[in-house]
């Protein structure tokens, strides 16, 4: 299964077998510390840099999960669109 990742108007592919789970971490954590950057590369080896600065504060408790979903159609979609997760 490939992940990929879509910021602004670009669709990136991760690399199959890609840890969903590490990469929620790594979004869950960006969010405790935002606005934060996150980048990484793709299989095709792309680099992605992804600000995270939601427009409200988020407050989240320890293992505290509730704006990430990771359901086959989409994962992520903030307010404005500028960025939505999903997986094929």
């Amino acid at each position: 299964m490939n992940a990929r990742v879509k910021v602004n108007e670009d669709l990136f592919e991760l690399a199959a077998g890609t840890d969903l789970d590490w990469l929620k971490r790594v979004f869950l954590a960006a969010l405790r510390d935002a606005p934060a950057f996150v980048a990484f590369r793709t299989a095709g080896g792309a680099e992605v840099s992804v600000l995270i600065a939601p427009s409200t504060p988020v407050v989240l408790e320890e293992n505290e999960d509730p704006l990430i979903d990771f359901a086959p159609v989409e994962l992520l979609d903030w307010n404005d669109d500028s960025m939505t997760w999903g997986y094929e």
